[in-house]
């Protein structure tokens, strides 16, 4: 009987301490796992701040917008033998190898290499042209590139996702993206402005949502902010200016969380109040019911509310 007693005693005390154990490799699995999604953290709002800067970059290439005043452009011409000692004196060579140089404002540079068994000769001509929305935006789109980044953001998401899948963001959202960027490429390949402006938006949409779960406040309200703003700029291929109004007033009540965010104004006042001004100044805009008005104010707010980042 005794034995029996004994036996049910050591019995319980084994089962305890298998228990004890257990939860103790538990909780330290739960500690280790949320010390690695921490850890995560910083580098998913990275990825979300390059798809951010990805995505911008496209829209503003669909209507041929920069952020810089000035780009590089070059051609190659065809000069006889009888030009070549008059562009040597312009340009001095070294072991047949080309020089080149870029003169500011406009200016022209030339560099020439020559075959040996041939009379003619290759000039590159560089240039620097002014990149204005009134010099720039009514050239063809360049739909090459757009390919090229759209391509491109195919092998970057797949990362992205597995660590947005790490995180436990909604798995609807994280396979929105490539329903959208599948439709995004497909209206690109059809060279479709409208249909890739608006595809790409929705992609642009889903950041905010990523976001919310990984990084602060104020990066998320930015996100927002930059939402309603490019649903405008994507608007103004209808010229629907009532319905781009309404939606710059939602921007400016996205914005008002910036505003109002202590640590972003003690930290940026001059950047938070400057970018708020352009943003009022891109409402007004509308109206004069002019596309090119609109995207100067437009390029001058993105500008400054991306260097708030």
């Amino acid at each position: 009987m005794k034995k029996s007693v004994r036996y049910i005693l050591y019995s319980i005390i084994a089962i305890v301490i298998v228990f004890i154990i257990l939860f103790i490799l538990l909780s330290n699995f739960n500690k280790n796992d949320s010390d690695n999604k921490e850890d995560l953290k910083p580098k998913v709002k990275e990825e979300i701040a390059y798809l951010d800067n990805t995505i911008i970059s496209i829209l503003n290439i669909i209507n041929n917008l920069s952020y810089d005043n000035y780009k590089v452009s070059s051609k190659n011409i065809q000069s006889n033998q009888g030009e070549e000692n008059e562009q040597q004196s312009q340009s001095s060579q070294q072991d047949g190898q080309a020089s080149e140089s870029i003169s500011q404002e406009g200016g022209e540079s030339q560099s020439s290499s020559k075959d040996s068994g041939n009379s003619s000769q290759t000039q590159t001509i560089m240039t620097m042209e002014k990149n204005g929305v009134l010099t720039s935006r009514n050239k063809a789109t360049d739909w090459n590139s757009i390919k090229e980044i759209l391509e491109a953001l195919y092998a970057s998401w797949g990362t992205i996702a597995l660590d947005l899948n790490s995180l436990n963001i909604n798995s609807e959202d994280i396979l929105s993206f490539n329903t959208f960027l599948n439709d995004a490429t497909k209206s690109a390949k059809d060279e479709s402005k409208k249909d890739t402006m608006n595809n790409l938006l929705k992609l642009y949409a889903l950041l905010p949502k990523y976001s919310s779960n990984v990084a602060d406040d104020i990066f998320t309200n930015l996100l927002d902010t930059k939402v309603q703003v490019l649903n405008a700029y994507v608007l103004t291929e209808d010229q629907n200016w009532d319905e781009i109004n309404k939606t710059l007033e939602n921007a400016i009540n996205e914005y008002g969380n910036i505003i109002n965010n202590v640590e972003m104004n003690s930290k940026n006042p001059t950047g938070v109040s400057q970018t708020y001004v352009l943003l009022k100044e891109l409402q007004r805009s509308t109206s004069s019911k002019d596309v090119d008005i609109f995207y100067i104010n437009y390029k001058n707010f993105m500008q400054e509310i991306q260097s708030l980042e």
